[in-house]
């Protein structure tokens, strides 16, 4: 608009004019308006550079738990005695949930008792048996490996007795070798006598021999003497063959006493042997036997609540390997984990480690309060969703759990399967950006070719 000169020229005139000018004056209330305004405006741009909020990147996720669906088994086949838990109950480590009949288990273990007590008894038996024809280092080595087992024959006091057992069984041989050996010296004496009066009519033979050459003696007398002398050589011949036959029963005896002892010996030592080897298989048995009693009750193996009993009742036969219990961990904190989808078009945003807060979904978070964590896993790819989405799989680690205003425990809310509305930190943003986005994103499309 342009004025004239006149134009001009009246309104400078006015404005000199004290009461037209008082008329043209801005209100002070107008005044005080616009510079409000011009504050306020002033200082919101101010806090729009200078301050920052969180950058939040939406997601959808559910409350998982690491703790899965424990299924209780038989570990041997058996016939159930008892049921001791119902669907629902809570259960402890450690308690009993299904009892099986242990009855034939038992009378098992029983007879392997008393075959171990057998055996001691025989091992140590031969122990003592052996001791005195054994030599110290094979006792000692024998000492070392039943140092475990109870002597109960030591106990009963009859060790002396079976120490004694070689000499009273080659008490009778012996008895027979001093008989021979007396009979050796009686014959070894009649073969002295013997052969001195063989000697003596050997002399009497030739002095009658010289006497009938002389003609002083008779050829009778000669041929008697002859007679007797002949007699005598078979008394001493035989007195040596009695003898010789005596030595060689002596020495037939005195090796058989040896054979005795080394067969005796030998067969100690075997019979320590087997023992020994049938003494452990027993103790092996019986650890077995065990292992199947106290497994013939069937106990929770952590705490935790009874999901499902899949035992019909007492007396329903068995197998290895059958469900028995169904058992579900009891709630710890520690295990739960949030499985996180987000949208393609977000994963741009979100890495491991970054912060978030979940809510139950579709409720007021102020209900309920907030589950704080971080980004532990993110898929590498996409996958197709039951909305034809295309989303990232995430996985987030719970680091704090805030349910303030609930009155009820954490267990009941945080339940696996919940389904939550998540948060995701992904950076920080001045205010004064959102207030430029529009225009900003109006000018990058203005300056680009149409589509």
């Amino acid at each position: 608009m342009q004025y004239s000169f006149r134009e001009v020229h009246t309104l400078n005139l006015l404005h000199d004019n004290e009461e037209y000018s008082r008329r043209f004056n801005i209100p002070i209330d107008l005044k005080l308006m616009t510079l409000i305004i011009l504050l306020v405006v002033g200082t919101a741009i101010t806090c729009g550079i200078i301050f920052k909020v969180d950058k939040i990147v939406p997601a959808e996720g559910v409350l998982e738990t690491r703790a899965r669906l424990f299924e209780v088994r038989a570990v041997e086949s058996g016939r159930v005695s008892e049921v001791l838990v119902t669907e629902g109950q809570e259960v402890v480590e450690g308690q009993p949930l299904v009892r099986f009949d242990s009855h034939l288990v038992a009378l098992e273990i029983e007879r392997l008792r008393q075959e171990k007590q057998t055996l001691r008894r025989s091992i140590w038996t031969r122990y003592y048996e052996l001791e005195p024809v054994a030599n110290g280092h094979l006792m000692e080595h024998f000492s070392t490996q039943l140092a475990a087992l109870d002597d109960s024959v030591s106990a009963l006091g009859y060790q002396t007795y079976l120490r004694r057992q070689l000499e009273d069984v080659l008490a009778t041989l012996e008895q027979s070798q001093q008989v021979l050996q007396a009979n050796v010296d009686t014959s070894e004496e009649r073969l002295l006598i013997a052969t001195a009066t063989r000697d003596m009519e050997a002399d009497e033979v030739a002095r009658l021999g010289r006497l009938v050459e002389r003609g002083a003696e008779s050829t009778a007398s000669l041929e008697s003497a002859r007679k007797r002398l002949q007699e005598l050589e078979g008394n001493v011949v035989s007195l040596r063959g009695s003898i010789r036959s005596d030595q060689a029963e002596l020495a037939r005896l005195a090796v058989e006493m040896e054979q005795r002892r080394n067969d005796f010996r030998v067969e100690r030592l075997q019979q320590i042997q087997d023992d020994l080897d049938q003494y452990r298989q027993a103790e092996l048995n019986l650890a077995r036997q065990q292992r199947i009693l106290s497994e013939m009750e069937v106990v929770a193996p952590f705490a935790g609540r009874v999901d499902n009993v899949e035992v019909r009742g007492p007396g329903e036969a068995l197998s290895e390997g059958d469900a028995l219990v169904h058992l579900r961990p009891a709630f710890n904190e520690d295990d739960l984990q949030i499985e996180i989808e987000i949208p393609s078009n977000y994963a741009v945003w979100v890495e491991p480690g970054m912060e978030f807060r979940a809510s139950s979904l579709g409720n007021n978070p102020d209900d309920h309060g907030y589950i704080h964590g971080r980004v532990g896993f993110v898929s590498s790819s996409s996958e197709d969703t039951e909305d034809g989405q295309r989303r990232y799989r995430m996985r987030g680690e719970i680091t704090e759990i805030n349910l303030t205003g609930r009155s009820v425990p954490p267990e009941v809310f945080l339940r696996p399967g919940l389904q939550l509305s998540v948060e995701i930190k992904s950076g920080e943003r001045r205010l004064i950006s959102y207030l430029f986005d529009p225009f900003t994103k109006h000018l990058r499309t203005a300056l680009s070719e149409p589509s």
